[in-house]
This record gives C-alpha cells, sequence and structure tokens, in this order.
C-alpha cells in the first residue's frame, strides 16, 4: 500500500518532530516556505443535436462562464495581498476537457485548477469565493455545476536561519562552489529564477520562499509556521517541463550531502 503524506501524519508519524525536510528539486538552495491549492470543477448539462442548442444544456459553455467568473472575483479579492517570501496568489486553470464530438452539445465537462496561495489569504477564503460563484450560478441559469477540492495544500513558513538551514549551507557551499559553470551556462541558469523573483548563486546556498507545494504542508497541518523545515533535494528549473532533468555531477554531490548532514544533525 502506498503511503502518503496524509496518511502518514494521520497515523501519527509527524507529531512531535523537531526537523523536516522535503528533498523535492531545489537544487543548490534552501526553500524554507511554499505555498498552498488544487480544485476540480464540474459541469453538467444535456446532450443535444448542435443544430438544436435550446434542447439540450451545453455544459462546457456553462463551465467557461463560471471559471471567467472566478478568475475575475479571485483576482480582485487577492489584488494587494502579498507576502513578503511566498508574494502573490497564483490562479492558473492547467486542464480543461468537454465534449465529444463537433455536432453534439456536451454534457459534461470539467476543469483543473491550480492556486498557489500566501499565509495572507488562506485556501478557505478562496473556496467561499468558489462556492458563491457556483450557487449564484446554478440558481440563475440551469446549469449543474459542482467543485471538489482536490489538494488542500497549505502555505508553510519555516525559519530560514534555522539550525538545519545553517548545516545546509555549511556542508553544501563547496559543491556549489565546485560547479566550474561557464559563463554561458551560468546565464541560461539565471533566467528562470529571475522569471519566479529568485536569485542564483555560484557561491553560496541562498534561502528563499518558492510557489510550489510539497508534502512538507500535510506533515505540518498543525504547525505550518517555524519549524525547523526546508525543500533541499536534487534538480534545477525544468521540473514539470519537457527534458525534465539534472546534472549527473548534481546527482552524486546531493548523495555526499545528504550523508554529512544526516550525520551532523542527528550527532
Amino acid at each position: 500500500m502506498k503511503l502518503t503524506a496524509e496518511k502518514l501524519t494521520k497515523e501519527g508519524y509527524a507529531k512531535d518532530i523537531d526537523a523536516l525536510l522535503i528533498a523535492e528539486p531545489s537544487g543548490y538552495r534552501c526553500v524554507y516556505a511554499n505555498k498552498g491549492g488544487d480544485v476540480t470543477i464540474d459541469s453538467k448539462g444535456q446532450a443535444a443535436h448542435s443544430s438544436m442548442p435550446k434542447a439540450g444544456a451545453n455544459a462546457v459553455e456553462h463551465l467557461l462562464r463560471v471559471l471567467n467568473t472566478i478568475e475575475s472575483k479571485v483576482k480582485k479579492a487577492t489584488d494587494g495581498v502579498t507576502n513578503e517570501i511566498l508574494g502573490k496568489t497564483v490562479f492558473n486553470i492547467d486542464v480543461i476537457h468537454g465534449g465529444n464530438q463537433i455536432n453534439a452539445i456536451p454534457a459534461s465537462a470539467q476543469a483543473q485548477v491550480n492556486m498557489r496561495t500566501p499565509l495572507e489569504f488562506p485556501n478557505d477564503q478562496l473556496e467561499e469565493i468558489f462556492n458563491e460563484v457556483i450557487t449564484d450560478y446554478n440558481e440563475q441559469t440551469d446549469a449543474q455545476v459542482d467543485y471538489s477540492v482536490t489538494m488542500n495544500t497549505i502555505p508553510i513558513t519555516g525559519e530560514k536561519d534555522s539550525s538545519l538551514v545553517q548545516l545546509i549551507q555549511k556542508i553544501g557551499k563547496p559543491y556549489v562552489q565546485n560547479q566550474n559553470m561557464s559563463a554561458s551556462e551560468i546565464k541560461v541558469a539565471e533566467n528562470p529564477t529571475k522569471l519566479m523573483g529568485m536569485k542564483f548563486s555560484t557561491e553560496e546556498i541562498l534561502t528563499m520562499g518558492m510557489p510550489p507545494g510539497t508534502d512538507g504542508s500535510k506533515f505540518l497541518f498543525d504547525q505550518p509556521n517555524s519549524l525547523d523545515y526546508t525543500m533541499f533535494g536534487p534538480g534545477n528549473d525544468t521540473m514539470h517541463k519537457d527534458n525534465e532533468s539534472l546534472t549527473k555531477a548534481m546527482y552524486f554531490d546531493f548523495i555526499e550531502i545528504f550523508k554529512q548532514l544526516f550525520t551532523e544533525y542527528l550527532s
């Protein structure tokens, strides 16, 4: 049986922990804060021939109208709401399905929305917007739109100067400096980090917050702030892109870093 972070937490494995390291891809950076999100919206309609649209209920059209309204209200509600470490709320419509053929009114449609929320705009406030928009829309139309929270990941923030982070910076520093990156390689590596509002260094392990959520939000749901927490693992800014990869040197570097880190931190 696959043990998820949520199941492990329910079974007590996260109780009274002193520190948490999530080994997701950060590269030679120490991430001590992550955003939280994920909602699925379902729209049910009535199939009909496309030449007689009034005989059916177009699930795709209903879904698109609801999505547009939700997005507009989320942007308005989060305007000016920002976190010094994590930045603003991110709202993305990432997956959408609907319809079977061009000459039929679609009877069903679905969208999956990914959100990255800072501490100042918790997930329940987003859920209130979803609920309000969908309820109002269903009452005013013949639509049957519903939503479910696919993954409720809360934003979490550790301490950027915690003992775990400081030890990672000390142990990892020589590995960062030993990369021997050319000027062109540094430029390529800097571009995606700038787009995400982050910094890049070939001299030290930098600390920062990042938009992606991690299993840390499941382990730390009852203590989301100030724990000795960090996300630190081999990888780079190609995650979820074509040809996601990392260098062989980084892979072996992290094996040595982790061996030394666990030995010193637990001693």
